[in-house]
């Protein structure tokens, strides 16, 4: 399975949105070398309720983004805006951000389509 390393989070603030960046490496190891895999890339609030943390999802920097793997290290950024409306979910605390990311492969698959048919019911 890929290694993400090095991921860094930035978030730039706005006057109505921010930008929020995400910089990572991911490093592949030969046998991954040609292969197709998605990135997703979650940013995530973390906010103390009474009893514990809570994870809320902000949104998507990146959603099933395609990659075909190469041997070694390779470098990626994404970077989006998100409302301060959202950031600011909870007005009474500072709120504090991380981000996810997950790198799947994608499994070599078919599809088809059958005939139309077209009937009144």
């Amino acid at each position: 399975m890929p290694k993400i390393k090095n991921i860094d989070l930035e978030i730039t603030p706005g006057n109505s949105a921010s930008e929020v960046k995400v910089s990572y490496s991911i490093e592949f190891d030969a046998d991954e070398a040609g292969n197709n895999f998605e990135e997703t890339i979650l940013l995530f609030s973390h906010d103390r309720n009474i009893l514990n943390y809570i994870g809320k999802i902000i949104g998507y920097l990146a959603k099933d983004e395609p990659i075909q793997a190469e041997a070694g290290t390779i470098h990626r950024s994404y970077s989006t805006y998100f409302s301060n409306a959202d950031l600011n979910e909870d007005p009474s605390y500072k709120d504090d951000y991380y981000a996810d990311i997950f790198v799947a492969p994608v499994a070599k698959s078919g599809s088809g389509r059958s005939n139309v048919i077209e009937r009144k019911f």
